[in-house]
């Protein structure tokens, strides 16, 4: 869809958390090391539905400046990308590590919104 003009690179990393403190925090990851080192032109951001786990989710007051944070460091990269934020995906199954629907698509993803336009980010 973007045109041969683009590479896409999958810095993904399942499992992981936006926050910092989390269990598995996206910052710790090769990854992210990746992301940064690949001069991107664009960034497309969809982390938080593992932040809503039970042993992520009290200190939930970290994802919003951990996610202003990570929009932070990769429009300070010289390629000075455009940053787009995911919303996240509808959870269909409650049990699995404790992440439900209501606080993924109820709550983080208001939050995500909400970020995308304090950040003059797009957000979907």
């Amino acid at each position: 869809m973007l045109g041969y003009e683009y590479a896409i690179t999958n810095c993904g990393a399942s499992g992981t958390t936006m926050m910092r403190n989390g269990n598995l925090p996206y910052w710790n990851t090769q990854q992210y090391t990746n992301s940064l080192n690949s001069s991107p032109d664009i960034v497309i951001i969809m982390l938080g539905s593992n932040d809503s786990n039970p042993s992520n989710w009290p200190i939930q007051t970290n994802y919003i400046p951990d996610y202003e944070s990570l929009i932070n460091q990769y429009r300070n990269l010289p390629s000075h990308p455009r940053v787009y934020l995911n919303t996240l995906l509808t959870v269909y199954s409650n049990g699995n590590f404790g992440i439900t629907d209501p606080i993924v698509t109820g709550q983080l993803c208001p939050i995500i919104r909400q970020i995308a336009r304090r950040r003059k980010a797009t957000a979907h």
